[in-house]
């Protein structure tokens, strides 16, 4: 959810004649530190795994900074004529996003037919159905459902996942062959 509204975003905010040039280094920077993030994490993981959560600090103050300086102001209403949040929406959604990674990260620790993995799993698409539901009916949503009526989005969200699926574990291979390259020098 979150890479669509950054691409939408860099997209929207940037002149024409800028904006190939601007998604070419959004693409580049994004591929780059997903592969560094788990090796510089490796690296950093050796003084202490807490250090690995307060690195996150500093970056989102200066996301945060670089937003409120960089992105001009929306205009005070939206097409249904509200600026309101849709915190119903995004507690479910977020709660579905639980409900799903934890089980994918427990479930060969516990046994995929324990019976909290797959009530989990079964949480998780109840709360994307419900999700689903209050966004399709709701003035202001945090997804417009309709846009996954459009081809051509669609296949570009299908290459991505796929990209994610082979992208992801080979860098993540990568962070423990270095991690491990690096302890045996110690």
């Amino acid at each position: 959810m979150m890479f669509p509204a950054a691409i939408g975003i860099l997209f929207s905010y940037s002149a024409e004649n800028k904006r190939a040039g601007n998604m070419a280094l959004f693409f580049a920077i994004t591929g780059a530190m997903t592969c560094l993030g788990p090796i510089l994490g490796s690296w950093l993981i050796q003084y202490s795994w807490r250090d690995i959560f307060f690195i996150n600090l500093p970056l989102a103050l200066a996301a945060i900074a670089m937003i409120v300086s960089m992105i001009p102001k929306d205009s005070p209403t939206t097409e249904h004529g509200s600026q309101h949040i849709d915190w119903a929406g995004g507690l479910a959604v977020g709660l579905a996003m639980i409900a799903l990674i934890v089980p994918i990260q427990q479930g060969s620790t516990v046994g995929w037919s324990d019976w909290r993995i797959i009530a989990s799993f079964g949480a998780s698409l109840m709360l994307f159905l419900v999700f689903g539901f209050w966004d399709s009916h709701v003035g202001n949503p945090i997804i417009k459902l309709r846009i996954f009526h459009n081809g051509p989005f669609d296949i570009f969200q299908l290459a991505m996942l796929v990209a994610a699926v082979i992208f992801n574990p080979s860098c993540t291979s990568s962070a423990s062959m270095a991690s491990l390259h690096s302890t045996d020098q110690h």
